[in-house]
């Protein structure tokens, strides 16, 4: 089934809309379609942004302590900034859902 299809926006998020087509020098349609596209194909993938942040951030510390060698850091520091990763993601994803609503 294709053809058009009636949306209404919120103001705020048309704006950002907007936005971001003018930045990406695209229509307005063109920039919905593109934007649905890429966050359907990452739901489908099962990555999303936060995850391949967090994929990238462990494989360059990864790196860094192959050549470095590991730092002094306690079982107890590390988990507590393990914590607080895992608290910042939550709050982002719970924060990314009260905006879909």
């Amino acid at each position: 089934m294709s053809g058009p299809l009636s949306v209404p926006l919120p103001p705020s998020l048309r704006r950002r809309l907007e936005r971001y087509a003018k930045q990406h020098q695209l229509k307005l349609a063109t920039s919905v379609r593109t934007l649905v596209e890429q966050r359907l194909t990452e739901i489908e993938q099962g990555v999303s942004s936060d995850e391949e942040w967090q994929a990238r951030q462990v494989l360059e510390a990864l790196e860094r302590i192959d050549r470095e060698g590991p730092d002094d850091v306690s079982w107890e520091e590390m988990m507590a900034g393990l914590d607080a990763v895992i608290e910042r993601v939550n709050r982002r994803k719970a924060s990314a859902r009260a905006r879909r609503r």
